[in-house]
């Protein structure tokens, strides 16, 4: 018996995903980065593990534009002085943070963590 294959396309009534945001994104995309307020606050953002191979104190976060140095102050009051890095994905999107920043943060591996986003 050779081999057959049938292939049906779904109806109009099957569900389908749809895009998360920023998916999709092309180069005429613009995403804006919001203003900092006057004591440098961008916003808080929910951030988890970045890149194991990724050196240094950084966020790479869509609530800047450009890489510039910054701070980020966890939810028990620690503090570390980072680069804020850009990740072209909306300011509400959540952020990527650097191994060493989590450690000065205090922060358990692994997990997600609430961070104020300030600029300097």
């Amino acid at each position: 018996m050779p081999d057959v294959m049938v292939t049906e396309a779904p109806g109009d009534e099957v569900l389908r995903p749809q895009m998360r945001p920023g998916a999709g994104m092309t180069d005429a995309t613009v995403v804006e980065a919001p203003a900092p307020a006057a004591d440098g606050f961008l916003g808080e953002t929910l951030a988890g593990l970045g890149v194991a191979g990724g050196q240094g104190l950084w966020v790479q976060t869509g609530l800047v534009a450009s890489a510039r140095a910054g701070r980020v102050v966890a939810t028990s009051g620690a503090t570390a002085e980072v680069e804020l890095r850009p990740s072209g994905a909306a300011a509400s999107s959540g952020s990527q943070i650097s191994l060493q920043a989590m450690q000065r943060l205090g922060l358990p591996l692994g997990t997600l963590a609430t961070l104020r986003v300030y600029v300097n």
